[in-house]
């Protein structure tokens, strides 16, 4: 039998320093509650990190900060004051060797794709927009087709999210589609498609928030103010067992060494990936049955960071690469975020986004030939010269994107059913509660969850029901 050390009893334990579970810590702390935070990997900040090597620093993906609610700017502003930048965005997809602006425009189509294809795409969409869309879209196939046209989504849509998932486009929920992509009206976009507007579409942020430092200052000063408010983060901390009484939990937690503890808790809130959650309820076989039929998968993200002896790369905060014969899906250079992000003025570097999961090859490939390959492919867009790249290094990260395939959303409900027998247990966040979510939707659903357990006010954001405060 495995002896666990006791630790100090805690109000509330965290599962996961990420950006949710560490924004709900700060939360419980600034109510005067007592808080564990337990953490797998040896930093905080899980996707929402920055990673630092010889005066560069990239972020784990082209994290952007946008939010319409007032109270969750004010919230970000308190937290990073003058840190604060405020960076234009520029977006441009790759394809058939030119790069087209995003949102699209006429004259960039034509020479793309030719005046006849140009013409055929614009009457798909034109089609579409007068669809009658009030029947149910399943797949995001479905979802696309009805609402741009056969001929952008076989373009654009089609390669690209099967690049980014993993998956066929009917095999992915249209609910993922709802939540990810704005709908312009016909007449926005041709205005966008003729010429720039002068006003950003609600669509498209034009302008967005970043940290000086990187996206990673984040989660380390919300990291820094949970610790200086004198309670505990525990990092390289793995989550071994899970078990509730009627006046709480105690919580089993591994160290990197091996050393065992528990941790009695009033409330547990899981920000952490469902199958290591539910892993830990070793003493529940109804709740193992549901978890092993309930096949809810995450998507992994394989970063290649790239150190590069140039000036700039190009003029893009991000760039999309639907087609399969490049390596990565999505690139952006940090220097375009904040110049902070490279050591001097005369460098510059590159994150390339390689989407897989483990297993997959791209996963699977040795770091020198991984490198090699996204190195080459950006040769042969003339991005990069072989000579010019100075050092590259590579991140994976397993657990990036929750999947939404078809059904996702009844084995979720089946597996959230099992759990509503434990009600001091709350699943949050992206990876925590299996739904996307942008940093500001995160942080709105922190926000209400605390409302709910009766940490803090709503502040500008609307309240969940009693019955829904463990669900957020």
């Amino acid at each position: 039998m495995i002896s666990f050390d006791r630790m100090p009893s805690s109000d509330y334990v965290v599962l996961g320093a990420g950006m949710a579970g560490l924004t709900i810590a700060r939360e419980i702390a600034r109510a005067g509650r007592s808080v564990t935070v337990v953490e797998r990997g040896a930093q905080v900040g899980g996707l929402a990190r920055t990673v630092r090597r010889d005066g560069f620093a990239w972020d784990l993906g082209g994290h952007r900060f946008h939010s319409n609610n007032p109270g969750v700017v004010r919230w970000l502003e308190g937290l990073l004051g003058g840190d604060l930048l405020r960076v234009e965005r520029r977006s441009r997809i790759y394809l058939r060797g030119r790069f087209i602006d995003y949102p699209i425009r006429l004259t960039q189509a034509i020479r793309a794709f030719g005046l006849a294809n140009a013409v055929r795409g614009a009457a798909s969409y034109a089609a579409a927009a007068v669809v009658n869309h009030r029947e149910r879209a399943v797949t995001f196939e479905e979802w696309v087709t009805r609402r741009f046209g056969r001929v952008l989504y076989e373009t654009y849509f089609k390669p690209y999210t099967e690049k980014v998932w993993g998956i066929r486009c009917h095999e992915l929920s249209a609910e993922w589609a709802a939540q990810r992509i704005g709908v312009p009206s016909l007449l926005n976009t041709v205005r966008q498609a003729v010429s720039r507007p002068a006003v950003a579409p609600a669509t498209a942020v034009r302008e967005f928030r970043y940290p000086r430092s990187g996206y990673g200052a984040i989660t380390d000063r919300l990291a820094g103010e949970i610790d200086r408010a004198g309670h505990t983060v525990l990092t390289s901390t793995t989550l071994a067992s899970l078990r509730f009484g009627d006046g709480g939990a105690v919580v089993g937690v591994a160290g990197e060494d091996g050393a065992r503890r528990t941790i009695d808790c009033g409330r547990v809130i899981s920000t952490v990936p469902l199958g290591a959650l539910l892993g830990a309820f070793a003493g529940d076989p109804d709740l193992a049955r549901t978890a092993a039929d309930a096949r809810l998968d995450y998507r992994g993200i394989v970063l290649v960071l790239m150190a590069v002896d140039a000036r700039r790369i190009s003029p893009d905060t991000w760039t999309y690469f639907p087609e399969s014969s490049v390596v990565f899906g999505r690139s952006h250079e940090p220097k375009h975020f904040s110049p902070a992000m490279v050591p001097r003025e005369n460098v510059t570097s590159l994150a390339l986004e390689v989407f897989a999961s483990p297993g997959e090859s791209a996963w699977t490939s040795d770091d020198r030939d991984l490198i090699a390959r996204a190195a080459g492919d950006l040769e042969g867009i003339g991005w990069l010269r072989e000579e010019s790249l100075l050092h590259a290094h590579v991140v994976r990260v397993p657990f990036a994107y929750p999947v939404h395939d078809i059904g996702f959303a009844d084995r979720l409900a089946r597996v959230t059913g099992a759990l509503g027998r434990y009600p001091r247990l709350s699943l949050l966040g992206r990876t925590g509660a299996f739904m996307y979510r942008n940093a500001d939707g995160v942080i709105e659903d922190c926000f209400r969850l605390a409302a709910a357990l009766g940490l803090r006010q709503a502040d500008g954001v609307q309240p969940l029901p009693a019955d829904e405060g463990r669900w957020v």
